[in-house]
């Protein structure tokens, strides 16, 4: 048991198996932005992180696992930035909107391999349910921002809230994946104020129901 648990470089068992985690996470990042979530291989995961299969297997079950832990990851980093973008922006509307749509679009865009990782995350089963689930919580978040600063705060124009803020979050997830992907020809200016202001422009028509 001494053996097991014996520092090595300074660190212990516990924490180079979390060292080897980690470099198998970014591995796999690097892998999908490389060459896509469907080629991604063993092969190419461990050559990634300097690590050998039995390191692998030290940390997830398979390949399937990985993607997901990675997506998680990241859809996480964008959780933890569009919450932290709400905090510091005054209580306007428009302006708590366009600061959360610039949080995801500004973690995406600074990193090509996220980028891809998101955006390929809707062409599987499994990571679209899990990116859904995350968006969804999205729009529950904006749903709150509209009841507390748009007034709407009515039972009965809940369902409307949903829906609305149900399309406006996707929609908004697509158009930053369209546009770093290429397909869609506007400037991020243009991108994130059009997504703020369809923000107030949805607050104040379910407002006026």
């Amino acid at each position: 048991m001494a053996r097991a648990t014996r520092n090595y470089g300074g660190l212990s068992a516990e924490q180079r198996r979390t060292e080897r985690r980690a470099r198998i996470l970014d591995a796999g990042l690097d892998v999908i932005g490389r060459d896509g979530m469907s080629a991604m291989t063993m092969t190419a995961v461990c050559g990634a992180a300097g690590l050998t299969e039995r390191y692998f297997y030290e940390s997830f079950a398979n390949l399937d696992e990985l993607r997901r832990a990675v997506v998680d990851e990241l859809l996480v980093e964008v959780t933890g930035v569009i919450m932290t973008a709400l905090t510091i922006e005054p209580p306007e509307l428009r302006l708590r909107c366009k600061a959360a749509a610039t949080a995801m679009f500004d973690v995406l865009a600074a990193d090509a391999r996220k980028a891809r990782t998101f955006r390929e995350a809707g062409s599987r089963e499994d990571l679209q349910q899990l990116r859904d689930t995350v968006l969804q919580g999205f729009a529950a978040v904006l749903a709150d921002q509209m009841v507390e600063l748009a007034g709407l705060d009515d039972p009965a124009l809940r369902p409307y809230l949903v829906a609305a803020t149900s399309m406006l979050v996707g929609g908004l997830a697509e158009n930053v994946s369209a546009y770093l992907g290429g397909s869609l020809a506007v400037s991020p200016e243009v991108l994130l104020d059009t997504a703020a202001q369809l923000c107030v422009d949805a607050a104040a028509g379910i407002g006026q129901r």
